[in-house]
C-alpha cells in the first residue's frame, strides 16, 4: 500500500471557530486590519489557517480580513483533497484486508477442530446439533434425564424423522418417570413406530448426545444452556462405553401400559429409591437424582417405610440392606 500514512484527523481538517478567533475577526472587520503580532492568543493563526485572515500586500506587518465566502471555498477544496485521500486509502485497505481473510480461511480449514469445545446458548447448541444430526450416518445414542417438554420433544422428533430416515440406528435412555409423562409417551410411540429404541432407567447422571461414535455432546448446565462438545476419540469412546453400560441394565418403555399396570411401573421408582436410601441420601438428593420432586419423592418413601414395617428412614435403610422383601410396595 507504499508509504501513505492515514487522512489527517477531522479536527485538523475541520478546526474549531472558537470566541476568541471569532471576536478577533470582527475587531480585524470593524478596523480594517489588525497587528500581524507572534504568538498571540486570541485565534489569529486559526483565523489565518481557515484563511479569514491574510497579510497585507502593503504593509507585512498588518493582517487584514478576507470574505469567508473566499474561505468557504478553500474549506471545500481542502475537504474534496482529502475525501478523495481517504476513498483511496480504504479501498487500498478494503483489498490488504480481502488478502489476508483468504489466508485466515485456508488456515482455519487446514486446522484440526478442537478436540473439546464449549458451547455457550441454545442457538449455538443447536445450530451444532442440526450440524451433527444432519452429518451423522449409522448411530445416534441419546441419554435425557428428566422430561422434556413438547416444544422440545416436538424438536427431538424432527431429529429423529431425520436420522431414522436414512436408515441410522438411534437409541434413547430416560428416567423411569419418564413414563408417566404423556406427552413423553406420544413422542416414544412416533420415535419407536419410525423404528427408535428406547429404554428407561433409574438414574442418568447427565444429559449426553452421540453421533456415529465420532462426536459427543455434554450438557454443562442445569438448564442446559451451556455443552461441551467432544471429539477425542478416546473421551467419546470412554462416553459410548457408559452408554452402552446403562442402556444393558435398562428396561424398555412400554407405551401400551394401562393405569392397572401403574404399582408395577411405581416399584421400579421405588426401588431406585430405595436403592438410594441405603445409600443414605437425603429427600432433595433422591428427588433430583430421579428428577421427581420432593414431595411425590416423600410420598413414595413413607410407602416404602409402610412396606418394611420401619419406623425410620435408617430402620428402612438397615432392612433393605439386609435383604429383607417388603410387604408391598403399591
Amino acid at each position: 500500500m507504499g508509504e501513505q500514512t492515514g487522512p489527517d484527523r477531522i479536527e485538523d481538517l475541520l478546526p474549531v471557530l472558537t470566541p476568541e478567533a471569532k471576536a478577533t475577526y470582527t475587531q480585524a472587520l470593524l478596523a480594517g486590519w489588525i497587528p500581524a503580532a507572534d504568538g498571540a492568543s486570541d485565534g489569529r493563526a486559526l483565523l489565518c489557517r481557515l484563511g479569514l485572515l491574510a497579510a497585507d500586500p502593503a504593509d507585512n506587518s498588518r493582517l487584514v480580513p478576507v470574505d469567508p465566502q473566499i474561505a468557504a471555498a478553500t474549506v471545500r477544496r481542502r475537504l474534496n483533497r482529502h475525501t478523495v485521500r481517504l476513498e483511496e486509502y480504504g479501498s487500498a485497505l478494503v483489498r490488504e484486508l480481502a488478502v489476508l481473510s483468504s489466508f485466515y480461511e485456508q488456515v482455519q480449514t487446514a486446522r484440526p477442530e478442537p478436540p473439546v469445545e464449549d458451547l455457550v446458548g441454545l442457538e449455538v447448541i443447536n445450530e451444532a446439533l442440526e450440524e451433527a444430526v444432519g452429518e451423522c450416518e449409522e448411530e445416534a445414542l441419546t441419554a435425557q434425564p428428566g422430561n422434556r417438554g413438547k416444544e422440545a420433544l416436538g424438536r427431538a422428533l424432527a431429529r429423529a424423522e431425520s436420522v431414522l430416515g436414512r436408515g441410522v440406528r438411534m437409541r434413547t435412555l430416560y428416567q423411569h418417570p419418564a413414563r408417566f409423562s404423556e406427552a413423553t409417551k406420544e413422542y416414544v410411540s412416533e420415535a419407536t413406530s419410525l423404528g427408535a429404541e428406547i429404554r428407561t432407567l433409574d438414574e442418568i447422571p447427565n444429559r449426553l448426545m452421540i453421533f456415529d461414535r465420532r462426536i459427543a455432546f455434554l450438557a454443562a448446565s442445569k438448564d442446559s444452556r451451556n455443552a461441551v462438545l467432544v471429539r477425542h476419540p478416546a473421551l467419546v469412546s470412554f462416553l459410548v462405553d457408559s452408554f452402552e453400560r446403562d442402556w444393558g441394565r435398562a428396561s424398555m418403555y412400554d407405551t401400551g401400559y394401562q393405569r392397572q399396570k401403574s404399582d408395577e411401573q411405581l416399584n421400579m421408582v421405588q426401588e431406585s429409591i430405595m436403592r438410594l436410601l441405603v445409600e443414605g441420601a437425603s429427600d432433595d438428593v433422591i428427588a433430583r437424582r430421579m428428577n421427581l420432586n420432593v414431595r411425590t419423592c416423600r410420598s413414595h418413601i413413607a410407602k416404602i417405610l409402610k412396606a418394611y414395617g420401619a419406623q425410620s428412614r435408617v430402620q428402612a435403610a438397615y432392612l433393605m440392606g439386609r435383604s429383607e422383601s417388603p410387604v408391598s410396595t403399591g
